[in-house]
């Protein structure tokens, strides 16, 4: 049986430690090292299938 789950993750704290950075790298494999400030808020996405068996 195959189950489907969202999750909505919020990463939060203070500027300039790397939470864009992390989170790209987590969702595309691929690290910039140029540095943009992120001003709002930024939005990725990224399917995974996880084995649940």
């Amino acid at each position: 049986m195959m189950s489907s789950w969202i999750f909505k993750v919020i990463v939060a704290g203070a500027g300039g430690v790397g939470k864009t950075a992390m989170v790209t790298r987590y969702c595309t494999g691929k690290f910039e090292d140029g540095y943009k400030m992120t001003i709002g808020a930024g939005f990725h996405t990224k399917a995974e299938i996880l084995d649940t068996g």
